[in-house]
C-alpha cells in the first residue's frame, strides 16, 4: 500500500512541476495621471507568454481600485495594458501591477 501511495504522490509531484518551474514575473510599468492609471506589460522575449495578474491603485482619500487580467497571451514584441479610472475629486496617488507569467505552448 505504501508503494502505491508513494507512486501516486510522485506522479502528482512530477505532473505539477513542469507548470510551475518556468513561472516568472515580468517588469510592469504604471503611469499615474490625476484621473487614470495605465499599467503596461511588454514581452521582450522571442516566445509567446501567457500572464495573469492585477493592478492596484490608491486614491488620495484611501479608496482602493483593482483590475484583473487572466490568461492573456502576449506575443513577442507586444504590450498589454490595464486601466483604472477615478473621479476629479479623488485623484490617484499610488499604483502597481503584479503579474505571474509562463511560456505559452500552443
Amino acid at each position: 500500500m505504501k508503494k502505491y501511495l508513494f507512486a501516486f504522490l510522485m506522479a502528482i509531484f512530477i505532473g505539477i512541476i513542469p507548470f510551475t518551474v518556468f513561472a516568472f514575473s515580468p517588469e510592469s510599468y504604471c503611469s499615474i495621471n490625476r484621473l487614470d492609471v495605465t499599467c503596461s506589460i511588454y514581452n521582450p522575449w522571442d516566445r509567446p507568454i501567457i500572464c495573469s495578474g492585477r493592478a492596484d491603485a490608491i486614491t488620495a482619500r484611501g479608496w482602493q481600485a483593482f483590475v484583473f487580467m487572466y490568461n492573456q497571451v502576449l506575443y513577442p514584441g507586444t504590450y498589454r495594458y490595464m486601466y483604472l479610472y477615478s473621479n476629479y475629486y479623488d485623484p490617484f496617488v499610488r499604483a502597481r501591477a503584479r503579474l505571474d507569467c509562463n511560456w505559452w505552448y500552443w
